[in-house]
């Protein structure tokens, strides 16, 4: 670099560097900055900034996977074990749905290759749940799947998650995780609609649920 651009670089950084000091602080609602720790004050805001923008980045990454829907040829609708295996690797593969989350897996117990009306219909309901900007905390702090989804392009897997109508939420897995997914709430009266009636629940699963779970005030998994 031409040794009299280097005080101009210095002074564009310098200056950078200043407008980002410069930014208003993002702090919850209640807590006012501390001018005795301003460095504390600067981290968390820093955090809530980095937060808010990644959920933006998930956001916009779940309406491109809405858009990838459009080509599925192949969906599959899934009964699931809500109680996942204790032994996931002894699962047949065939039998098998992973829920990356947790690094583990639940049987398959029943599945439904949807016929075309269906599967267009489950391609509409999914591409407006992915669509939905809000994540809703994840949903509770917990998941007990009950259904499942699969969508193929021929033997390309395009999407697929589990959904617990206790807990409120479904997973996706973004490109960076490896091996694991993040839970996104799930608010969405038509699509349980739609996958009851398509994978109903059977009376037995309903009772062994309440018997697993007799504290929860559902009485739907």
């Amino acid at each position: 670099m031409n040794s009299r651009l280097l005080p101009l670089a210095g002074l564009a950084l310098a200056l950078a560097s200043s407008l980002r000091s410069a930014e208003p602080l993002d702090l919850p609602d209640g807590v006012k900055p501390n001018p005795a720790q301003p460095e504390g004050d600067e981290r968390l805001s820093a955090n809530r900034k980095f937060d808010k923008a990644k959920k933006v980045i998930e956001a916009d990454y779940r309406e491109r996977l809405a858009s990838i829907l459009q080509h599925a040829n192949r969906v599959e609708l899934l009964f699931l074990d809500f109680q996942l295996a204790d032994d996931p690797e002894k699962l047949p593969q065939a039998n098998r749905f992973d829920i990356p989350p947790y690094k583990s897996a639940t049987r398959i117990l029943r599945r439904v290759n949807a016929k075309p009306d269906i599967a267009k219909l489950a391609i509409q309901h999914f591409q407006r749940l992915l669509r939905t900007r809000e994540d809703y905390g994840g949903g509770a702090a917990c998941h007990m799947p009950v259904h499942g989804v699969r969508f193929f392009k021929d033997d390309d897997l395009l999407f697929q998650t589990s959904l617990c109508w206790t807990c409120e939420n479904y997973f996706v897995a973004y490109p960076d995780q490896y091996e694991t997914a993040t839970w996104i709430g799930l608010n969405d009266r038509e699509l349980k609609r739609f996958m009851l009636e398509q994978v109903p629940i059977p009376k037995e699963e309903l009772r062994r649920f309440k018997k697993a779970y007799p504290d929860l005030s559902k009485d739907k998994p």
